[in-house]
């Protein structure tokens, strides 16, 4: 059996790493020494950039801790951040800086559990409870140029949609679509129902299937004269699961 190795990059590599996702987030070096109060003109980030050799000692410039530190107060970033591998960072995490991190995108969690079973009532106009950030390699991957700013992240609650969303899930939800277009999964809502996550399926005669992936749940139908009863609030574009795989003993 062949194990795959896992090269360990110095402290110099990897705060040259981010110093390159810090200048791809802002746009140039400029931008990213105005950000930090710094002079635009100011060539230290570029030098440390292309490793220029110091004059001094002839080795290629790199990012000491000092200016590590530095950055990551004046950026609002987790404190020793850059001294971590980009790769090692979590995909999702609660948002505890005014800005993403370089490298994550933010969305808005909704206070909404969208009910994967006997529907929950919600406000209205649901208020944003947390903001999380997201890798945005994977939100890219996953929402194919979608505009982010149309994505809001709800939970899931109950098991009539298992097999593809669980109890617990975080649902990434497009909520610009407000109409069916196709079969998918959407959040809806109904009166005296509240608000469900379900399958929906547009079926002959304007007759409208609403849809649990758990096979021991059945369908329901809504007729072409009753379709103002339910109210698309968005399409489910994705799901994270996470499963709880220890549980300490009370004893």
């Amino acid at each position: 059996m062949r194990y795959a190795m896992i090269a360990m990059k110095t402290i110099e590599e990897i705060r040259h790493d981010w110093l390159s996702r810090l200048i791809e987030k802002h746009g140039t070096v400029a931008a990213l020494n105005e950000a930090l109060g710094r002079a635009r003109t100011d060539a230290t980030l570029l030098q440390i950039k292309n490793q220029a050799p110091n004059t001094r000692s002839g080795k290629p410039r790199n990012m000491g801790s000092d200016l590590a530190r530095e950055i990551e107060e004046k950026l609002g970033l987790e404190r020793g951040m850059l001294d971590n591998q980009i790769s090692a960072l979590p995909p999702v995490f609660t948002a505890a800086q005014s800005t993403p991190a370089p490298g994550y995108v933010r969305f808005d969690r909704l206070d909404v559990q969208a009910a994967a079973g006997g529907g929950q009532l919600a406000n209205e106009y649901p208020e944003v409870v947390e903001q999380i950030d997201v890798l945005e390699r994977w939100a890219r991957e996953h929402f194919d140029g979608m505009l982010f700013s149309r994505i809001r992240v709800i939970s899931a609650r109950g098991t009539s949609m298992s097999g593809t969303i669980e109890n617990g899930d975080v649902l990434f939800v497009d909520v610009s679509v407000n109409h069916y277009d196709s079969e998918a999964v959407y959040v809806i809502a109904r009166p005296d129902v509240g608000v469900q996550v379900k399958r929906l399926q547009m079926m002959g005669g304007g007759r409208l299937a609403i849809l649990s992936d758990n096979p021991k749940n059945m369908p329901e139908y809504v007729e072409k004269d009753e379709m103002n009863t339910v109210r698309i609030c968005g399409r489910v574009l994705a799901s994270w699961t996470l499963k709880r795989l220890w549980i300490e003993s009370a004893g």
